[in-house]
């Protein structure tokens, strides 16, 4: 595997990266990190991956009551609620929203956050009080951290 990165899962703690590290070493995966593409023109890896970035396709919201609620890339800004900013029954989760903890897309953050969003639906439904995002969340061999 390469990466031109100095680590990988590099939005992530630093254990994150040395968990990813090690169950690739035990699968017998070599790792390079930090090489550039020009290496790679003489040095070519028996496999390739290279990491590639989600498009947050919310074009057909700008003209909407929406276009507010967007980032300049596109993404869609909620609040420590998960809701979409200026709207208080409408939620958002995964590649497409930013929260202010501005984490890593993944299983393990969206799986957080969408039980955070069901919670508060019901929470919502029957009136009671909404659940925030915690003020940190950490992936280190599979526990969540939470401060």
């Amino acid at each position: 595997m390469v990466t031109k990165s100095s680590s990988l899962l590099e939005r992530l703690p630093p254990e994150a990266s040395e968990y990813a590290l090690k169950a690739l070493e035990k699968l017998k995966v070599k790792v390079h990190l930090e090489i550039d593409s020009e290496k790679l023109k003489t040095e070519m890896p028996d496999a390739l991956f290279l990491p590639e970035r989600t498009k947050i396709v919310t074009s057909f919201f700008n003209n909407s009551s929406f276009g507010g609620s967007l980032e300049p890339n596109g993404a869609i800004r909620v609040n420590s609620f998960m809701q979409v900013e200026g709207f208080r029954n409408v939620f958002a989760v995964g590649d497409c929203c930013v929260t202010p903890l501005k984490e890593e897309k993944g299983v393990f953050s969206t799986s957080v956050l969408g039980a955070i969003v069901f919670g508060n639906l019901v929470a919502k439904h029957e009136g009671t009080g909404l659940k925030t995002i915690p003020p940190r969340m950490e992936f280190v061999q599979g526990t969540l951290l939470q401060d």
